[in-house]
């Protein structure tokens, strides 16, 4: 401990003014010591020289190096309070525990110094105004980059030895399971786990059958099945999972597809690019609905005067869609309902729109998904340009009038060929019976990918039980508007 640090520290304790300490714990891999072990022992630390601790601060699974590609979001809130003038003291177990890359230091170093804030690892305490101090914790932020370094050039040749072979290296990914030389414990292969593939199939065929994520969150949770990195299931889970592209078979390196994997895929890659359409589209429209919804068409159907969705009521008595802005329209729920589902039904059965419910193949999906994609990413760009000064507001303006209507026909085309494989099994004279086993979430999901019903509005006595004037509205059928 530096002359100036033991100074400070004793006139803290005399004046009775403990110095307010943030912990800060990290682990980047299960062999390194846990968060836990070295809070405890940062704790032990702070309680042996009298700090207050205000926080303690963990972040597990992540790298602290130049190669880092997960950012450490507790981390920043440690800089933050040091800047916001909160934390006297910063307590990590070791040097490396804050950082493994050089940059990082420096700029630890210069809020210390800035903000008068002293750090404590390994039983020591630095203060960074005095120079002895200074260069006892450069030396070891040039050990902890070192170490890193090494590391990182071993790793990063393997990963690219292994992937140029189709072979796996990281984490196992859910749905597998790693077969291992008996003699000498090296792994051979990664091969399809029956328990977990199992799972994984079921989120997928799901997914294309219409399923909302939500409902699938909550069966899987309510079921207790075993979710990836433990906890419980959630939307993000089955997002990663379903666009996964080791799980169609394809070898991956810094994320970009390199080709095939040695492993069997358990989705085909028709079936990852319907997900990848269908998860990744904007308006994620056939994904909304949860197990909470209870009507055919709420949210669905539109009100034919303003194009708000409708809702469901309760009026004179009976159950209701409404117009949710003004009450333009309001109709009887069961007639509604009846009248939609037998529009769509006769159609599915009618040999001359089979064009219209086709689900497309993979190679259109995806051409879809990169067109859409591509136009997005350029908008974006004049967005960043015109944020950092670069493009005025009369170019971006201009910009946008010619991508904008680009953009909107882009994703009604891959929206158009996102259609829920659920469809695919409905068209024909077997339409009924598979409607008749589908669930409500299904059913909408199926709704809404080929049809926007439209309630209109109607002279007196139309209201709730009068005059039906529904249109069905069907995508790509402009003269199927009957009422």
């Amino acid at each position: 401990m530096g002359r100036m640090a033991r100074a400070r520290m004793l006139r803290a304790i005399t004046e009775g003014n403990p110095l307010r300490a943030l912990v800060y714990a990290r682990a980047s891999a299960d062999k390194e010591k846990s968060v836990e072990d070295q809070a405890d022992e940062c704790l032990e630390f702070c309680e042996e020289e009298q700090f207050e601790v205000i926080k303690v601060l963990r972040e597990n699974e992540r790298s602290a190096s130049r190669y880092a590609t997960k950012e450490r979001p507790e981390f920043k809130k440690v800089l933050a309070a040091m800047r916001a003038g909160q934390v006297d003291v910063l307590v990590t177990w070791e040097n490396s525990r804050a950082h493994r890359d050089l940059a990082v230091y420096v700029e630890l170093r210069q809020i210390c110094e800035e903000f008068n804030v002293l750090w404590a690892y390994g039983g020591e305490v630095y203060d960074m105004h005095d120079p002895a101090d200074r260069q006892a914790t450069a030396q070891d932020a040039v050990r902890s980059e070192s170490e890193s370094d090494g590391i990182s050039t071993r790793v990063a040749r393997g990963v690219r030895r292994r992937a140029k072979k189709g072979l796996w290296h990281g984490a196992l990914q859910y749905g597998y399971k790693r077969e291992y030389d008996p003699d000498t414990g090296t792994v051979l292969r990664q091969v399809v786990d029956p328990v977990t593939s199992a799972v994984v199939r079921q989120i997928v065929d799901r997914l294309l059958a219409g399923d909302s994520v939500t409902s699938i969150v909550n069966d899987l949770n309510e079921r207790g099945v075993p979710c990836p990195r433990r906890g419980i299931w959630g939307a993000s889970k089955i997002r990663h999972l379903a666009l996964n592209k080791v799980v169609a078979g394809k070898r991956v390196h810094k994320g970009e597809v390199i080709g095939d994997g040695q492993w069997p895929a358990i989705v085909t890659p028709t079936e990852h690019a319907a997900l990848t359409a269908l998860l990744t589209h904007p308006s994620r429209r056939t994904n909304k609905d949860g197990t909470r919804v209870k009507h055919l068409l709420s949210g669905i159907a539109t009100c034919g005067q303003c194009g708000s969705p409708v809702g469901r009521i309760r009026a004179d008595g009976f159950e209701a869609y409404a117009c949710r802005k003004n009450r333009h329209v309001v109709r009887l729920q069961t007639r509604v309902d009846a009248f939609v589902q037998e529009a769509l039904l006769t159609a599915l059965e009618d040999p001359a729109s089979a064009d219209l419910f086709q689900v497309d193949q993979q190679d259109d999906v995806a051409s879809a998904l990169d067109e859409a994609k591509e136009l997005r990413a350029r908008l974006e760009s004049f967005y960043r340009q015109a944020a950092l000064g670069k493009l005025s507001e009369t170019g971006l303006a201009a910009i946008e009038a010619e991508l904008l209507p680009l953009v909107q026909k882009a994703e009604e085309k891959l929206e158009q060929a996102s259609v829920p494989a659920v469809l695919a099994g409905m068209v024909g004279p077997n339409a009924r019976q598979v409607w008749a086993a589908l669930t409500l979430v299904q059913r909408r999901a199926a709704i809404r990918a080929v049809m926007q019903p439209r309630i209109m509005p109607v002279g007196r006595g139309g209201h709730v039980k009068g005059l039906l004037g529904v249109e069905p509205n069907f995508f790509g059928r402009p003269e199927a508007v009957a009422s």
